[in-house]
């Protein structure tokens, strides 16, 4: 679905496993990216933007550093974010945690993720797997995967190469990394906007609103 949007040159910018959807299509798995509402058109050299000049709009712990600076976004900004959700799937945590939405986004711009051996020891040999994040959640976006089918192409030699284990704790809240550990979803998380200032924020379940 995220190379089919990027080859119309649409840019998610708010992607996140409460956006992406398991479902079965003519007897096999297919993923749906859901809530385009805050996409924007790459279709020119001019960028469409949904939102004003200034303005940092998606959610905090899936959100690129370029989004949380209010900067110019590209479709390696949702690679970012792929790479935020890739990480909490191996992981059972998003890289970058706080008790504030402006702690998180300090983070996206300044911190680099934890390793996953750091949170999954079994990880410590999947180097390939660890270059891929590291790809991925790159703080510069010319540092990361170049389309979202290089990623496809890397996480399918990663598959047919080494066994990709899920950790089996992000199915108590996630429901897309539920499906992908072949366990029952659960119900879908609904996301409360929140306005600061010049910074709206499209706040995850749980976040405390630092208002």
């Amino acid at each position: 679905s995220l190379v089919e949007a990027h080859g119309h040159g649409i840019v998610h910018r708010d992607l996140k496993p409460s956006n992406v959807f398991l479902t079965a299509v003519d007897g096999g798995d297919h993923v749906k990216v859901m809530d385009f509402g805050l996409a924007a058109s790459h279709g020119g050299p001019e960028v469409e933007k949904l939102t004003r000049t200034g303005t940092v709009m998606g959610t905090p712990a899936y959100m690129s550093p370029e989004q949380a600076t209010a900067r110019d976004s590209d479709a390696r900004t949702d690679l970012y974010s792929l790479g935020v959700m890739l990480f909490e799937l191996l992981t059972g945590q998003v890289p970058f945690l706080g008790d504030t939405m402006v702690k998180v986004l300090l983070q996206q711009i300044q911190s680099e993720p934890p390793r996953l051996a750091s949170l999954r020891p079994d990880l410590a040999g999947q180097v390939a797997l660890q270059a891929l994040v590291d790809r991925l959640l790159a703080k510069a976006a010319k540092e990361r995967p170049d389309s979202a089918e290089s990623v496809v192409e890397a996480l399918e030699e990663l598959i047919q190469g080494e066994a990709l284990v899920v950790d089996q704790r992000v199915a108590i809240e996630d429901p897309v990394s539920a499906s992908l550990a072949s366990l029952q979803p659960g119900p879908d998380d609904a996301d409360a906007p929140t306005a600061a200032y010049d910074v709206v924020i499209l706040a995850d379940p749980g976040q405390e609103d630092d208002q």
